[in-house]
């Protein structure tokens, strides 16, 4: 009796110590845890869901268009090369990884792209001519009106009328709330793989190198995402001399 009832002790004390342990190594393991995800990033997150690409790798291609520019070019230190001919706009393409069938909604691919330059057109003085004519003044022979004259009208200070233009496509005015959760930079284009966007140009930049960003989101709902980002250094040249 004397040694099942040290046995029976140590069997109790076994086990009291065996609860605490498992207990300190879940309290400690949560807290190891909680600590990597918050320091490192290691937890993932969304442990169990599909990858956003069909093939586990996003992926997406930008290019300019040749359509617009067929002389296009890159150089040795990869500056892109495109001209001013006429057109006030060049434009880039974008192709897209397919998304897996969990981020496709009836068809319709939960994708975007977003757009962006460091390039903004601003305007200050306009001047312009307008043809002034006589209530009793003669016609020529289409029964056109000759004008006597001309007059010469100006307008200055055109930034605080007219903000200044993103060459993507945007500007900000005094209604723009920069504090909104909503606020950003660029335009965008969603639910599709193939993308394009339209960058102004114009004659007075020619001989200047231009930025332009472009980024590519996989699921751009609840869920794993991916991001795919490129820059483009553009330098427009002038082969043809149009003005």
């Amino acid at each position: 009796m004397y040694i099942y009832g040290i046995f029976k002790h140590l069997k109790i004390k076994v086990m009291k110590n065996i609860i605490i342990y498992s207990v300190l190594v879940v309290l400690l393991s949560s807290c190891f845890d909680g600590y990597l995800l918050e320091v490192t990033g290691i937890r993932d997150r969304w442990h169990g869901w599909a990858h956003p690409c069909a093939d586990k790798n996003c992926d997406a291609e930008f290019w300019i268009d040749t359509l617009v520019q067929p002389n296009t070019w890159v150089d040795k230190n990869g500056y892109h090369h495109i001209e001013y001919r006429g057109p006030k706009y060049f434009t880039v393409l974008a192709k897209l990884d397919k998304l897996h069938p969990n981020y496709v909604n009836n068809g319709v691919p939960l994708v975007a792209c977003h757009w962006d330059s460091d390039t903004w057109i601003a305007f200050d003085t306009l001047s312009f001519k307008i043809p002034v004519y006589n209530i009793l003044g003669l016609q020529n022979g289409q029964n056109d009106k000759i004008n006597v004259g001309s007059l010469a009208i100006t307008i200055t200070d055109l930034a605080a009328l007219h903000p200044p233009l993103n060459i993507a496509g945007y500007q900000f005015n005094r209604a723009t709330c920069y504090t909104c959760p909503s606020f950003h930079v660029g335009t965008s284009t969603s639910y599709s793989y193939n993308s394009k966007q339209q960058f102004y140009l114009n004659r007075r930049m020619v001989g200047d190198t231009v930025k332009i960003f472009a980024g590519a989101y996989f699921n751009i709902d609840y869920g794993p995402s991916e991001e795919v980002h490129k820059e483009f250094d553009v330098i427009i040249d002038d082969y043809y001399k149009i003005d």
